[in-house]
């Protein structure tokens, strides 16, 4: 019953502008391998938090829970039809440069780390930033042609920020009773007509993400299924993906899984905790909504939910986009190729500016 009015895309990026000039909250959003946009507009500019997760709306979630967890209230709602060609083509922008000393060493600090056994992964991010003159509305517009296979969104709250990305990564989905996560780890540049050529590094770091969800997911679920790992492109970067399923049990908690499950060891680490405490001490700057989630909860339809983790994003302010990327480190990482991986990972986002 939700979405029901369509309008078209001009129409509804220019009601998304409109909003955002008036200082109210909206999201513009399209699923992966989608050709729908659909638009939630919130009519007052309060912040609303989500607190049990049995509130319909869009969920806009932190990497860490002290932040908060807000919800846009879906007072109005569109859908837009767009037709994207998959035009990847190579960013004008060249990726940051530097010889990155710093996150070299911190790099190296956290291989020695698991080395003597503090923790076995441990995910390191930096933000970099990007003058701009580009209209929001401009950047997502770009987000939906070059990368169709992402979940492409425009979010904004007043009191927040303005925050854009394609993220290649579903943290949870339910249906009919039925639960579907992604194990997504692993990161080589994609060359054309080239397959990728995984190393004992990628395939191990992996694997640590899909036994990681396996087991916190057993509290919850019944008849886990795990698919095969496979290879997916997603813009220019190929990662491994095994996709895990389930069917959710009749007492389960969706707020309490959720919570199991985030960060998962794909933004954070093995164990847990140990790689938070890590990160938390050495990492230069507060992710915020960074490595956190978004979605929808309660909207597509009655039972559905739908979340994805907030990968390959930005946070767009006046004149300036500052872009976050990050890497999973392990004992057989090397410091310098860690470096240029995030370097590499920045091209999702500057060939959108």
């Amino acid at each position: 019953m939700h979405f029901q009015e369509r309008i078209e895309l001009p129409k509804l990026l220019d009601k998304a502008g409109t909003h955002r000039q008036s200082g109210m909250p909206f999201v513009l959003y399209r699923n992966p391998n989608s050709t729908v946009v659909r638009g939630i507009f919130q009519e007052s500019p309060e912040l609303h938090e989500a607190t049990n997760f049995l509130e319909a709306g869009f969920i806009f979630a932190p990497f860490l829970s002290k932040d908060k967890t807000i919800l846009i209230l879906a007072d109005r709602t569109y859908h837009a039809v767009c037709q994207s060609s998959g035009n990847q083509d190579p960013s004008k922008n060249q990726p940051p440069q530097g010889e990155g000393a710093g996150h070299i060493t911190l790099v190296n600090k956290a291989i020695s780390h698991i080395k003597i056994g503090t923790f076995e992964k441990v995910v390191l991010s930096q933000s970099f930033q990007q003058p701009i003159k580009d209209k929001p509305s401009d950047v997502f517009l770009r987000a939906l042609e070059k990368y169709p296979s992402a979940f492409c969104y425009l979010w904004h709250h007043p009191k927040v920020g303005t925050w854009l990305g394609a993220s290649p990564e579903q943290l949870a989905k339910t249906k009919a009773g039925g639960f579907h996560t992604t194990a997504l780890a692993g990161t080589l540049p994609y060359q054309t007509g080239v397959a990728p050529l995984w190393t004992f590094k990628e395939y191990e770091e992996q694997e640590m993400v899909t036994s990681y969800l396996k087991e916190k997911l057993g509290d919850y679920l019944e008849a886990i299924t795990t698919e095969d790992r496979q290879s997916v492109k997603a813009g220019k970067l190929w990662h491994l993906k095994t996709n895990i399923s389930g069917k959710l049990r009749s007492d389960c908690d969706l707020k309490a899984l959720i919570d199991a499950i985030h960060p998962t060891s794909a933004v954070c680490g093995l164990p847990k905790k140990k790689a938070l405490d890590f990160i938390l001490e050495n990492e230069t700057y507060h992710r915020t909504y960074y490595t956190g989630f978004l979605g929808s909860l309660y909207l597509e339809a009655k039972e559905d939910v739908s979340f994805f983790v907030n990968l390959r994003c930005m946070q767009l302010e006046e004149g300036m986009a500052t872009i976050y990327v990050g890497g999973g480190i392990t004992k057989d990482s090397v410091a310098e190729k860690e470096w240029g991986e995030l370097l590499g990972k920045t091209g999702t986002m500057l060939a959108l500016l």
